[in-house]
C-alpha cells in the first residue's frame, strides 16, 4: 500500500494524511486503490474558520424493553462534542414502555441534539420489519433465527428515515466516549471515504474492563482462547487490555469467515455495528442483508457480519481511527445465548 496516493489534506484544516490511500471519484472500482480499516489515529481539526455548517449525523439505535439502559446510551450521545448536529434516532422494537419511559428525552430536545423515536410494531412480514428472514417458518422470538434477520430489517428502517448525510449506530446498553463523533468525522474529512470505523473497549455489565484471555463471542465452545491469541498476534486485541481494534481485509469476499469462528488460516473479518460512521446513501444503496441461510446462523454471521461482507463485496474503501471511543458492554444480543463466565 505504500505507492498508493495520500489522502486530500483536510478540507478544515488543511492537514494531509500521509501514506493514508484514497480512492478518485472517477476511478473504476477495479482500478481504485482502497484500504480497509488501518490503525491511524486522525487527531481532529476544529470548526471551518469561516463558519462553514458541519453535517448533520444521525445516530440509529435499536430498544426494546430496556429503558434504563437506553437513557445511558441517549446521555452519550448528547455529550458528543461534535460542533454539527446530531440526531438520536431510536427505533423501538414493539415496546410501549420504553416509548412511554423515553418521552421525556425526546421532549427535551434541541435542535443542535434531537432524540426522535419510531415504535416499529412486530405484525409480520407486511410492513417488512418482520422476523423470519429466509430461515423458514417457526423460528422462536429468542432465536438467532428471528433476531438477526429482525434486526437488519429495523437497522435499514432506521437509514430510511434518517435525513442526515451520515448515520452511525450505537446499541441500547453501549455508550460513546464524547469525542467519537468527531474522531469520525476527522477521518472522513481527510480521506474522502463514504465508511469509516473506530476501535472500542471491552467491560464487563457492571463497567468494569474485560480483561479474559478469551475472545468473548467465540461460536465454537473451546475455542475462545485460541481466536483472542490469534487476534492479539495480529494487532487486534491489545493484549493484557480490553482495548479491541476491529478490523477487516480486502481478499475475496467468498471466503468470508466472521471472527467468531476464525482460526489460523483466516483474514481476520471484524467490525461492529456500534463503530460505524457512514454515508447514508451508501447504507440505501447496500442495505443490510436481512435473508439468514442456514449456513449463515451456523456460522454465527450477524448483521454487522453481513454488512461487512457486503461493503467489502462491493470494494468500498474503509479506514479507521484505531481509537477505543465506543465503550461496550457484554451481555447483547451477540453473545447472551451463551453467556461469557466470568472467572
Amino acid at each position: 500500500m505504500s505507492s498508493a496516493p495520500c489522502a486530500p489534506a483536510c478540507r478544515r484544516c488543511g492537514s494531509g494524511a500521509a501514506g493514508l490511500p484514497v480512492d478518485s471519484p472517477t476511478s473504476s472500482p477495479s482500478s481504485t486503490p482502497w484500504v480497509i480499516s488501518t490503525d491511524i489515529y486522525v487527531i481532529p481539526c476544529d470548526e471551518s474558520e469561516d463558519g462553514t455548517a458541519m453535517e448533520k449525523i444521525t445516530v440509529i439505535t435499536l430498544s426494546r424493553g430496556r429503558p434504563e439502559l437506553l437513557r445511558r446510551s441517549i446521555e452519550s450521545v448528547r455529550r458528543q462534542d461534535y460542533a454539527g448536529p446530531v440526531e438520536h434516532l431510536v427505533v423501538i422494537d414493539d415496546c410501549e414502555r420504553t416509548a412511554r419511559e423515553i418521552a421525556d428525552e425526546v421532549s427535551a430536545s434541541t435542535d443542535h441534539r434531537r432524540v426522535t423515536a419510531h415504535l416499529m410494531r412486530r405484525a409480520g412480514d407486511g410492513d417488512g420489519t418482520g422476523g423470519g428472514g429466509g430461515t423458514g417458518g417457526g423460528a422462536g422470538t429468542d432465536s438467532r433465527a428471528w433476531i438477526y434477520p429482525r434486526i437488519s430489517r429495523l437497522l435499514n428502517k432506521g437509514a430510511a428515515l434518517a435525513d442526515s448525510t451520515w448515520i452511525s449506530f450505537l446499541d441500547d446498553d453501549n455508550e460513546y466516549r464524547p469525542d467519537h463523533l468527531r474522531g469520525l468525522m476527522a477521518l472522513v474529512e481527510r480521506t474522502g471515504y463514504s465508511a469509516v470505523h473506530s476501535a472500542r473497549s471491552i467491560h464487563w455489565a457492571d463497567g468494569s474492563p474485560y480483561l479474559e484471555p478469551r475472545f468473548p463471542w467465540a461460536h465454537v465452545p473451546g475455542t475462545a482462547e485460541e481466536i483472542y491469541e490469534l487476534m492479539c498476534a495480529r494487532g487486534i486485541w491489545v493484549r493484557g487490555t480490553n482495548v479491541l481494534r476491529d478490523r477487516a481485509v480486502p481478499i475475496d469476499v467468498s471466503v468470508f469467515r466472521n471472527s467468531t469462528i476464525m482460526t489460523s488460516r483466516d483474514a481476520p473479518f471484524l467490525v461492529d455495528q456500534n463503530i460505524w460512521l457512514m454515508r447514508r446513501d451508501l447504507m440505501l444503496a447496500h442495505p443490510i442483508p436481512d435473508i439468514f441461510s442456514e449456513r449463515d446462523l451456523d456460522e454465527n454471521m450477524g448483521p454487522d457480519d453481513m454488512q461487512l461482507k457486503v461493503l467489502l463485496s462491493q470494494r468500498i474503501p474503509i479506514a479507521s481511527t484505531g481509537e477505543p471511543t465506543v465503550r461496550y458492554y457484554l451481555g447483547g444480543v451477540s453473545n447472551n445465548l451463551r453467556p461469557v463466565p466470568r472467572r
